[in-house]
């Protein structure tokens, strides 16, 4: 939730479509669980603006992580430094 609560995170489609849109978005975390609808979507708009995606956890796990109850599918980092950071992680496993 820290993340959030210093505005470098989008939560949710809307969100994460208008860092996307407002060229903001820095990396796109999209939940393992989320519909093949939705991840397609989230595919085609990060190759065409040039953005990182990452598939990790699942939709639980995701709201957990970013301090929301319930699920999220996608979240979007705002924050170069941040993003780079959670990539970084994800590469040493």
């Amino acid at each position: 939730g820290l993340a959030q609560k210093v505005h470098k995170i989008a939560v949710g489609d809307f969100a994460v479509e208008t860092a996307i849109k407002n060229k903001t978005a820095e990396l796109l975390v999209c939940a393992a669980d989320t519909s093949e609808r939705t991840a397609e979507k989230y595919r085609q708009l990060t190759k065409k603006h040039n953005i990182p995606l990452l598939i990790a956890g699942d939709k639980e796990t995701l709201a957990y992580a970013v301090g929301k109850d319930g699920q999220t599918a996608v979240i979007a980092l705002t924050d170069a430094g941040f993003a780079r950071a959670i990539k970084n992680l994800c590469n040493k496993d």
